[in-house]
């Protein structure tokens, strides 16, 4: 374990800043792309309505929005992050059921090889089910929505079947080449 967790924080936070901004060429016109609001980095897909002088969008319809829901790891992918990836991504839909792509997004020089599906929805659920945690943690906010296991494993299967990893690599250098 790190003796700096700040500063290991602070990085985590930096590389989804620099993912946010390898992302903004290919958005497409009328698109947006959120950080840190559905999900650490989320698109939405041709539904802006229109744009504010604050530059905040407004959409149109928010029953018919697409959205990509994004996780980003700079760290290396063990067990105890792939439980937040998931119990995010159980957040996330609940909050929008219209979350149609869900992606984890991680640094390949650190994670030669993991399996994004190597916990059972039961493992999960009997995680979140025996948790103790208070309120504010994430599995506690998992608990507080999910109280039957079916739903619970509903929603998980839904996500895995519209879920992938995607390895990035020489971020910086890709974010040169997209902007020079």
């Amino acid at each position: 374990m790190s003796t700096n967790p700040g500063i290991v924080s602070l990085g985590g936070y930096a590389y989804q800043i620099k993912l946010f901004i390898s992302l903004l060429p290919s958005i497409q016109e009328n698109d947006t792309i959120e950080f840190e609001t559905l999900d650490d980095i989320a698109i939405t897909e041709n539904n802006i309505d229109s744009k504010s002088e604050y530059l905040c969008a407004t959409q149109k319809d928010s029953q018919n929005n697409s959205y990509t829901a994004i996780q980003v790891k700079k760290t290396k992918i063990a067990n105890a992050s792939l439980k937040k990836v998931w119990y995010n991504w159980l957040l996330a839909y609940k909050k929008n059921r219209n979350l149609n792509n869900f992606e984890l997004r991680y640094d390949k020089s650190l994670n030669i090889s993991f399996d994004l599906y190597s916990l059972s929805s039961s493992e999960l659920f009997s995680i979140i089910s025996n948790s103790s945690r208070k309120n504010g943690a994430l599995e506690a906010k998992v608990k507080q929505l999910y109280r039957e296991q079916n739903c619970f494993e509903k929603d998980i299967a839904y996500i895995k079947e519209h879920s992938k990893a995607i390895a990035i690599e020489n971020i910086e250098q890709q974010i040169y080449n997209d902007y020079k």
